[in-house]
């Protein structure tokens, strides 16, 4: 039974989290499309590297929430993670559609889901993650972020919000070219993000995206 923390979160250990749980959820997600059809589907959020910040946000927010939880015990875990991870997954597709004009999942398909953006079977298992979660892998990062320097964790930091700035602007200039509307390549961000980021690149990197009616 789940009834106390090995340690309490600080700045650095959030960071840890954030990191961790952007590449793990990133590698989960391509093993997962690998069990299911046998071929491999890039599954990250940004440009550079493996990393999906959904499941780092996801970490965070859920670690956060959670921690005043855990003396109440595994249910009260499993309901709150179930809980905490359908809205930040509800959240995290409007805020996509809003931002970009674009959707990565569509569960319409699949009973019990609301409005196509969660269903009952992935809420379940937020559920199951949030309790494994912080029964076995908050300890472990929690060791990992008192053992290593603090600057590591900054560096990392300073890494991924050049890799998130980079993603956005690609993002948004791949929308443009789509939609016909990304005129000549006056500038040179925008000569250096149609040659290194052209429709085929964005396309690997996200190949669950669809803008609009496409």
């Amino acid at each position: 039974m789940l009834t106390k923390l090995k340690g309490k979160p600080n700045f650095i250990f959030y960071l840890w989290i954030f990191m961790i749980g952007s590449v793990f959820g990133s590698m989960w997600e391509i093993l997962w499309h690998f069990v299911r059809f046998l071929d491999y589907s890039n599954r990250t959020a940004l440009v550079f590297g493996y990393w999906n910040v959904l499941y780092g946000m996801g970490g965070v927010i859920m670690t956060a929430v959670l921690v005043p939880f855990v003396k109440r015990g595994g249910l009260a875990i499993f309901l709150m993670s179930f809980l905490t991870g359908s809205v930040v997954e509800f959240i995290a597709s409007v805020g996509q559609e809003i931002v970009f004009g674009a959707s990565s999942w569509n569960y319409s398909s699949m009973p019990l889901n609301l409005f196509g953006r969660i269903n009952l079977v992935y809420s379940l298992f937020w559920g199951l993650a949030g309790y494994l979660w912080m029964k076995y892998c908050y300890p472990k990062i929690w060791d990992v972020s008192e053992e290593l320097p603090k600057e590591s964790a900054y560096a990392l930091m300073v890494f991924l919000i050049i890799n998130i700035v980079f993603s956005v602007f690609a993002t948004f200039r791949w929308k443009l070219r789509l939609e016909g509307k990304a005129g000549d390549t006056d500038t040179l961000l925008e000569r250096f993000l149609d040659f290194f980021f052209n429709n085929d690149a964005m396309s690997f990197v996200y190949p669950n995206w669809h803008f609009g009616s496409s």
